[in-house]
Order: C-alpha cells, then structure tokens, then sequence
C-alpha cells in the first residue's frame, strides 16, 4: 500500500524592503549618476545594481544625506578593513529628527514608496494568489489540502491591503527567522545621455545558521520541516534536508545574484531546480561542469547557451538551436540528476526574457 502525502511547501526568505524615491528630487539624478559611472570605472559593477551597505551618518543644515558606501566589491586592506565611498544625497531633509536608518531618512522623503520584495517573497504571494483563485473557480482544489509554511525575516504580509493579508494568513503558518530583512534604495540617475534606476541592495545573508536554530527551538516549525514536500529557498541548505526532512521532497532555489555561484557549486549531484537567466546560466554550468569534471576554472570552457528564436521572434534560428542542443546535452551528461531521474526532469529552468523562454 502506497502512502501518500500532503502537498506540502515550505519557504525559507530574507525578505528585501524595496524603497523607491521619486524621480523629481532636484540633482540627485546627477549624483547617482556620477556615483554609478565611478563604480562602473573603478568597482567593475557592470549593471544598474550594487551590493553593499548605505549607512547614513548625518542630515546636514541643507537636508542632505551624508553617508558611506561599502561593499565587498569595493576591495579590502591587507589588514581586512574596507574601504568606504563618502556621498552627500540631495533628498531636501530639512528640519529632519527621525533616527538615522535608511528605511526613516527615505520614507522622510515626499512621493517615496516602501514595498515588501525579494525572490521569495515573491513567489509565496504569487503561489497564494494562485492557490485563492483556484479555489474561487474549481471549489474541489481545496480538497488537495495544500499546506504552506513560511520561515521569514519578518511578517511577509505587513504592507498587503488588510482584506487581501488576512485571507493569506488563513493559509500560511508563519515563523519569525531571527535575521534581518535587506533593503533596496532605488535611485533615479542620469549621467552622459542615459537615465535610469540604480538600485542600492543590502547584502544577502545566508540562512542556514538562523533556520538550525529554529529548528532546534521550535518543535512545531520542526514538524512543519519534516513534513514538507517542497522547499523553496534563495540560498542553499542542502545540509540540513538529509537530517530535517522526509524524503521525497523537491528543493527549489531562486538564488539572488551573490549566492549564483555558491549554488552551483554546491548543487551538483543534488536533485534541485536552480532557475537563471540567459546571462546568468552560462557562468553557472561552467561552475558545475568544473566540479563534475574536476578542472580548474579557467580551464573550463564557457557553454554557449543563445537563444533558439529568431531576432523578430516569430520563428526558430536552427544555427541557435544546434549551439544550444549541444550546450544542453553537454551539461546534461555531467549532471547525476539527469541520469539517475525516473521521466521527465526539469532541472535548470533558462529564461531569456523578451526573447522567449526554454525549460531544459
């Protein structure tokens, strides 16, 4: 007799707090352009996005922001001290007696938004939306029993409309994380012709000291755990699956940017779905082709991976899609979980955006 399962997910999120400040603030679009041109000069930071601390030191007399920028890719001191970028933020603060935290000083700021975000963050409410409206259309799906639980930095339904919050309650157990949420200062900037938005994020953290401990300290999260049919993550803790969880279970990770490698590495041999761009997944199957084979990095080739639709869009490039079926069944050939797997696996789902999309 076969015993079944309750569907079970389980999220485990460092949520993000997206702070986004008008665009009309008079010159700080020319400041945060000349701050994104230097680390683009001298930070290698190649897109419209940093990872570092913003750390905010005084309001001075005219309603400026004077703070310091670190991060790790800014470099470090033989003796392990990083160094830090001084900016002085146009925000017109004047008359400002909040604390000197970046969630006060930017809500202080008129036309500011403050939004809860973060890969997580995100698909919990996109799997309850979908779980609402499948049981407003076909009453029998409530009949499956869906459980969700969710391990967070902090209330993942804080800023919902009150109605809408409380109904995702009714569905979700939730246990406090003990860690910090990250934050994104989203700034407007405009430097030689370009324009846009540079976001400021925090760095991520990884979850896997926080989660032990509450699973040593709560013995109903511990149940929850155990009984989880899929994990949903942004930083791998594959260590702890063999020991917390009950097999079968699916794992998936939809890594920020700065745990992409450490993902990589570490999910080789595993059975996990690793979601990434077209950008992102040519470094990353370099990264697990170099472990399955045991060669240095810079020796490992890089897969091509274009994309198998025409420029337009409206039809298949066959030249594309040779580079890329050869990529693929490279990549697939070193990968345990393709040749071990029972039917169709989906391991490394690839987007490329406006382009289309492949699941491989």
């Amino acid at each position: 007799m076969v015993q079944t399962r309750t569907p079970h997910m389980l999220f485990v999120s460092q949520k993000v707090i997206d702070i986004k400040t008008p665009l009309d603030l008079p010159d700080l679009p020319r400041r945060i352009g000349e701050l994104r041109a230097y680390l683009h000069k001298y930070a290698f930071i190649p897109a419209d996005k940093f990872t570092g601390d913003l750390t905010p030191n005084e309001i001075d007399d005219s309603g400026n922001l004077r703070c310091q920028l670190t991060g790790s890719s800014l470099g470090s001191t033989p003796n392990g001290v990083q160094p830090a970028i001084r900016l002085i933020l146009p925000l017109g603060l004047n008359n400002y007696d909040g604390e000197l935290r970046i969630k006060d000083v930017f809500s202080a700021i008129k036309g500011t938004t403050i939004e809860d975000g973060g890969n997580i963050q995100n698909m919990l409410l996109n799997v309850l939306v979908l779980a609402n409206a499948l049981s407003r259309e076909y009453p029998a799906f409530d009949s499956h029993n869906l459980l969700i639980t969710t391990a967070t930095s902090s209330d993942p339904f804080q800023r919902l409309d009150p109605q809408m919050a409380n109904l995702f309650r009714e569905r979700v157990n939730v246990y406090p994380l003990g860690m910090p949420d990250r934050f994104a200062a989203h700034l407007p900037y405009e430097h030689a012709g370009s324009h846009g938005i540079m976001a400021i994020t925090s760095e991520p953290k990884q979850t896997y000291e926080s989660l032990l401990a509450l699973l040593s300290a709560n013995a109903q999260f511990g149940k929850a755990f155990s009984s989880a049919t899929c994990f949903v993550s942004s930083d791998p803790f594959f260590q702890i699956l063999p020991t917390h969880a009950m097999a079968p279970y699916a794992y998936f990770i939809n890594a920020s940017t700065a745990f992409r490698g450490l993902v990589a590495v570490n999910a080789y041999g595993y059975n996990a779905l690793l979601p990434m761009n077209q950008g992102e997944a040519g470094e990353v199957c370099k990264l697990m082709l170099s472990r399955a084979r045991g060669t240095e990095l810079d020796k490992t080739e890089t897969p091509r991976l274009p994309s198998p639709l025409t420029i337009k869009g409206d039809g298949i490039d066959p030249s594309a899609l040779e580079i890329l079926d050869n990529s693929i069944d490279m990549f697939s050939r070193h990968n345990p979980f393709f040749q071990h797997a029972e039917g169709f696996s989906f391991a490394c789902p690839i987007s490329f955006g406006s382009e289309g999309g492949l699941v491989e």
